[in-house]
């Protein structure tokens, strides 16, 4: 999957085949890929590369903010 993180909270996944660039209008302050995995009832995440298309890399963070939006129900 590929992510941005708008206002530096709140994450959007998108399919890998969509260009971060489609997300450039929304000010994005970190970008990616990442890979998320299900163990133990609970969702974690991989955050790797950046984006070209953004100019952006991905952030320690991310990880952590992509997560809490997975596990909030």
């Amino acid at each position: 999957m590929k992510y941005v993180i708008i206002d530096e909270c709140l994450p959007i996944l998108f399919s890998i085949g969509q260009r971060h660039g489609d997300f450039g209008r929304m000010k994005p302050t970190s970008a990616g890929k990442c890979r998320i995995y299900y163990e133990e009832g609970r969702f974690t995440a991989e955050c790797y590369d950046g984006s070209i298309d953004l100019n952006l890399n991905c952030h320690i963070k991310d990880k952590n903010r992509i997560e809490i939006m997975l596990n909030q129900y």
